[in-house]
């Protein structure tokens, strides 16, 4: 009697820069995923676009940090949805630097439609001042919030979230 092992699922590496820092969040969207640690998408810039949510552009000068996740199909079907493609966001595979697992390809979601800055959505803040907190614990560099992020989540934005919850 014979017995077929079954196939091993697929894993995919995910960059996530926005919302999806927070690790709470994730393990809702995505509840197979796996925490790889902090990453770096070189060679393109973070901001809060039009829509009110994080996105990133192309900028040879900057880099983009992010939490790198390992998800499986039904993980990545569930991004997906969330994340709206492909009527919001577009899926890309970058080179990321993972400070853990060296340099993966990981797939990034990316808004190509709306690339102009603007104001954060109130909801949104809460949930990136939580994913903040969450990659400041695991060490996003505090010049790189300060450069990129305090321009859209100003003080008493995350600072009050991660002080509230006794955090970084």
């Amino acid at each position: 009697m014979t017995t077929e092992t079954p196939a091993p699922e697929i894993k995919t590496q995910y960059f996530g820069y926005g919302s999806n820092l927070w690790l709470a969040q994730m393990a809702i969207r995505c509840p197979q995923s796996k925490v790889v640690g902090l990453g770096i998408l070189r060679g393109w810039k973070w901001f809060i676009n039009g829509r009110g949510y994080a996105n990133i552009v192309p900028s040879p000068e900057d880099p983009v940090y992010g939490m790198v996740y390992e998800l499986i199909p039904s993980d990545v079907a569930s991004l997906d949805h969330h994340e709206e493609v492909p009527q919001i966001y577009t899926k890309k595979t970058m080179e990321i630097e993972s400070q853990i697992a060296g340099n993966v390809q990981a797939l990034v979601y990316i808004d190509t439609g709306i690339v102009e800055e603007g104001e954060p959505k109130k909801k949104y803040v809460y949930r990136i001042s939580l994913g903040i907190s969450d990659a400041v614990a695991r060490g996003l560099p505090r010049c790189y919030i300060d450069k990129y992020i305090r321009r859209f989540i100003v003080p008493g934005g995350w600072e009050e979230v991660v002080e509230v919850l006794g955090g970084a």
